[in-house]
């Protein structure tokens, strides 16, 4: 079979698409047919071996593992020994980061605590582009164990709203009975409005940071701007959240406890899976590329032009995949 592998750290020149053996799953493990992929910035801090300290677990002068990817969704090929939440056949979605990664690639070996079912009328393409960045938007607006939903009416501020993390934010924070306001650069007000924003603010000609506005949860998805400064714009006993954003502020999140890394769970997992069939959440994909494009997939996402999520369309799924899949969700999905 086909997967995206890279020898050696670097960026999208280190990709190849190379003939793989397929593995035979173990123990409490399935072997997916791949359908869709998408990418995350976790990816390509994988890709070029960034921050060094993660390097550690990683691979020092060269990867451990060669394959990439965390977000899959595909159909179950075969089931390991032990197995009994999941059949041959059936449709899944989940996030590989726990779990060795290998999801750009034509199949992969999963094991079933990574995974849960795509709901019906979820496309492939949509179920992998909700993995690790719904379920890292579901755990800042949640906060530390134990976990506990926003109250209705509290004041929700996102910024990097037109990516992954806060596209998702916007929308489970909306979906949770938040009044949010999203920050987003000029070209992408349309679509973050789109998510169900009360407020979109453009932050290429307003500073949200010297309005009056407080807020109860700030979840910092794009911070790019002093933290302390962002900081005072919390009400007593807000909470600010940081998710990503510049090196500087990363370093001053991390000093001052407010860094949050998420960890891949099932529950949440599953829980994204409920939105995602209710429609309370619709994944915002802003490209699709094919899988040996993988490259320009990276390229896209480090320069800053996707909108939403970037999904790589594995194996079958634009023939047999669609036609198992219900009429997909209204997207913004461009192929590219």
């Amino acid at each position: 079979m086909k997967a995206i592998v890279r020898e050696s750290y670097g960026g999208p020149e280190a990709i190849e698409l190379k003939e793989v053996s397929t593995g035979a799953p173990g123990v409490g493990e399935v072997l997916i047919d791949v359908m869709a992929a998408s990418l995350n910035a976790a990816d390509v801090h994988l890709l070029r071996g960034t921050p060094w300290p993660a390097r550690l677990a990683f691979g020092l002068s060269k990867p451990k593992q060669p394959r990439l990817g965390a977000d899959v969704a595909g159909r179950i090929a075969a089931v390991g020994a032990g197995v009994s939440e999941f059949s041959v056949g059936d449709r899944v979605f989940g996030d590989l980061s726990g779990a060795g990664f290998g999801a750009f690639a034509e199949q992969v070996v999963a094991p079933v605590n990574a995974l849960t079912n795509v709901p019906e009328g979820v496309s492939y393409q949509h179920a992998a582009a909700a993995g690790m960045a719904a379920v890292t938007a579901l755990q800042a607006l949640r906060g530390k164990v134990p976990k506990v939903q926003l109250q209705p009416g509290a004041r929700v501020l996102v910024t990097g709203a037109s990516g992954g993390v806060g596209s998702f934010g916007v929308q489970l924070a909306k979906a949770y009975g938040a009044h949010v306001t999203a920050v987003t650069s000029t070209a992408k007000l349309a679509a973050v409005a789109g998510l169900g924003s009360d407020v979109v603010i453009d932050r290429q000609s307003t500073d949200f940071r010297s309005g009056n506005e407080r807020y109860d949860l700030i979840i910092e998805a794009g911070g790019y701007g002093p933290v302390r400064t962002t900081l005072k714009l919390l009400n007593p006993g807000g909470r600010y959240v940081f998710v990503g954003g510049g090196g500087s502020q990363t370093t001053a999140a991390l000093l001052l406890g407010k860094s949050m890394l998420a960890k891949p769970d099932r529950a949440d997992l599953e829980e994204v899976a409920r939105l995602l069939a209710t429609g309370a959440v619709r994944p915002l994909v802003g490209a699709s590329f094919a899988l040996e494009r993988a490259a320009d997939a990276v390229r896209l996402l480090e320069g800053g032009g996707a909108v939403g999520k970037i999904v790589l369309q594995v194996g079958a799924s634009s023939a047999a995949g669609a036609a198992a899949e219900a009429a997909p969700q209204q997207t913004s999905a461009i192929a590219v």
